[in-house]
């Protein structure tokens, strides 16, 4: 519903091409989710020339990928290949971990299922390392949000202190 919602309105916001492929393309990623993946193929297909005219490259990854693995499922390896392929681009466009960790694990599953073990095991350590970078980035977001937590209790406690001392200052004072 609120997919649909960001589709109607996409015409309000300043990059309407962007915001209707973003909308389109998760809607087809629900479908996908779902196991419903002629619904997730109309809509996912639609997004990902959306979201590259937007140039929101990160989405095209998150749209082109789904639409791989639909097609190598379907054993149709020319549209899972042009996907990969949109993918794989739009993962070096974006230069984000994430969505090159989620544009080589496609490739590894896709050149896996042609038979092909020198990309799928280069892709596959590709994606490994993707994963191992995104880890350190989850361990360093933990330790950071640890970090503002314990300082978040300091200051409590010096508000705290102060407030008592406050207290303490008036109770003498009268």
């Amino acid at each position: 519903i609120y997919f649909q919602r960001v589709f109607d309105n996409a015409h309000i916001m300043e990059s309407e091409v962007a915001w209707k492929g973003i909308a389109l393309g998760n809607i087809g990623l629900t479908y996908f989710q779902q196991n419903n993946f002629d619904k997730a193929i109309e809509y996912l297909s639609q997004a990902v020339p959306l979201t590259i005219e937007g140039n929101v490259h990160d989405n095209t990854v998150s749209f082109a990928s789904p639409l791989s693995e639909i097609f190598r499922k379907q054993n149709l390896p020319g549209e899972a290949k042009k996907f990969l392929d949109i993918s794989l681009h739009a993962a070096h466009m974006a230069d984000d971990n994430e969505d090159y960790f989620t544009a080589y694990t496609a490739a590894a599953s896709y050149y896996r299922s042609i038979k092909d073990p020198a990309l799928y095991i280069a892709y596959n350590d590709s994606a490994n390392i993707f994963n191992d970078k995104l880890a350190v980035q989850k361990d360093l977001n933990t330790k950071y949000k640890i970090e503002m937590a314990v300082q978040n209790e300091q200051v409590k406690e010096r508000e705290k202190s102060f407030a008592n001392e406050k207290q303490r200052q008036i109770f003498l004072r009268n």
